[in-house]
């Protein structure tokens, strides 16, 4: 089965990012997503561990962007997807840091490479669950999945920090986290 996003309106944006988590103990990694209206999307990272997956897929410098904005990813079933659009100091090849780690909550501290950096970090867990995320982060959109059908949970989270500084950001969760990535874009 496949999985579309709700419309957005994505007027002015130039940077767009999806975050998927699925079930990769029984579903086959999605390869592929696409949009309304047929921008190229790239796979930022793919990590977890060998039941729950995340995956931080990007589109920068989107061709057409607009209202009744919808994505797809394809795959065979347990996942769940967050997209979010920005705009306003993106320019293509500003992605920088691609971090992912498995079985844990806190991703390594990571230090952007310029001031007014956007920083996404991304989450799946298994089956029903929410988030939270410290370190100033605001959470864009989560999902809560569920048992049967067996459908991961997800999240994602932003954060514009002003003076380039560490920063360690750190999801919590009821069933803990399987898998999380964290993306420097500038």
């Amino acid at each position: 089965a496949n999985v579309t996003t709700y419309g957005m309106n994505s007027t002015g944006a130039g940077f767009l990012v999806a975050n998927i988590g699925y079930w990769s103990s029984a579903f086959s990694a999605p390869t592929s997503i696409s949009d309304y209206f047929g921008n190229s999307w790239t796979l930022l990272l793919d990590a977890g561990n060998s039941t729950w997956n995340n995956q931080l897929w990007i589109c920068e410098n989107p061709t057409t962007v607009g209202s009744g904005h919808t994505v797809t990813a394809y795959n065979a079933g347990g996942l769940s997807i967050e997209v979010a659009a920005f705009s306003g100091h993106l320019s293509s090849g500003s992605t920088s840091t691609a971090t992912a780690i498995a079985g844990t909550i806190q991703a390594p501290s990571i230090l952007p490479p310029s001031n007014n950096c956007l920083i996404i970090a991304g989450v799946s867990a298994p089956t029903s669950d929410s988030f939270s995320i410290d370190s100033s982060f605001s959470i864009i959109q989560q999902i809560s999945g569920s048992a049967s059908p067996t459908v991961s949970s997800s999240g994602m989270a932003y954060f514009v920090q002003g003076t380039a500084a560490y920063i360690q950001p750190t999801w919590t969760s009821g069933a803990g986290v399987a898998s999380m990535g964290t993306i420097l874009a500038s």
